[in-house]
């Protein structure tokens, strides 16, 4: 887990690095997935996650199992990074 103003910073840093367009990375996910992928991003918690999107915890975490395949991520703060660059979260 990472305190919010460090994660913040992290994810402008990142954000402003050149990366492969990730409209191209995001078109093998499902709906559902994109979902999960913006709610990520916008900060929440699994339980947090499971109860927007009326799921259980255990499915939120096969959501993000995926997501980190598909997206060659290595951990949560990456996915958050691919939210922000696709658009589906803006910084406040």
């Amino acid at each position: 887990m990472f305190a919010p103003a460090i994660l913040t910073r992290l994810v402008a840093h990142y954000v402003a690095a050149p990366r492969p367009a990730v409209s191209v990375r995001l078109a093998g996910l499902t709906p559902r997935e994109r979902e999960v992928l913006q709610l990520i991003g916008a900060g929440l918690s699994n339980d947090e996650i499971a109860a927007a999107l009326v799921i259980a915890a255990k499915t939120v975490k096969t959501h993000i199992t995926h997501l980190l395949a598909k997206l060659a991520a290595r951990d949560r703060a990456q996915l958050v990074i691919a939210a922000y660059d696709a658009g589906l979260v803006r910084p406040r």
